[in-house]
């Protein structure tokens, strides 16, 4: 099996480092970096140094990732999680192993959670075999989500 890219922009002052690790699942990269946090850091730890998940799958945002986030500073209140589509026959076209019925209650948990949590993700426009019913799916829900930013695919 594939192992799933976690991206950690790690902030220091204003010196931005980007640390990328290759790992089985981002639950164990969120701890991995909580074992790090808890060698002796200085005081300020929690101020200084900033962690951002980026791009975490729909079905790799467990519950105890959006409670790890909350419960400690260190990480940015981020979440880029690609939809890439709102119609469950086109998620299921696209290979995706996720509904849009658990994306959604996922969003909503992160929004429980996390009120001021920034959202995004990616969304595909055109892929082979869209109808008109699952474009308007898709518009219903990228506009009910209310993302912070996302980025557009369009299959031509």
């Amino acid at each position: 099996a594939l192992s799933k890219r976690v991206i950690c922009d790690m902030y220091e002052g204003y010196a931005p480092y980007t640390a990328r690790y290759i790992l089985p699942d981002y639950e164990r990269a969120v701890r991995q970096v909580l074992a790090f946090l808890e060698m002796p850091p200085p005081q300020d730890l929690d101020d200084a140094l900033r962690f951002r998940i980026s791009s975490l799958e729909p079905m790799d945002c467990t519950d105890d990732v959006v409670r790890l986030v909350a419960e400690h500073r260190c990480f940015a209140p981020h979440f880029h999680l690609p939809l890439q589509h709102a119609s469950n026959r086109m998620l299921v076209a696209m290979e995706r192993p996720y509904t849009i019925e658990r994306y959604a209650r996922l969003v909503d948990g992160i929004r429980e959670r996390l009120p001021h949590a920034s959202i995004g993700s990616d969304v595909i426009v055109g892929f082979p075999g869209e109808a008109d019913d699952d474009f308007d799916a898709l518009s219903t829900i990228v506009r009910g989500i209310c993302y912070d930013n996302a980025k557009n695919y369009f299959k031509l």
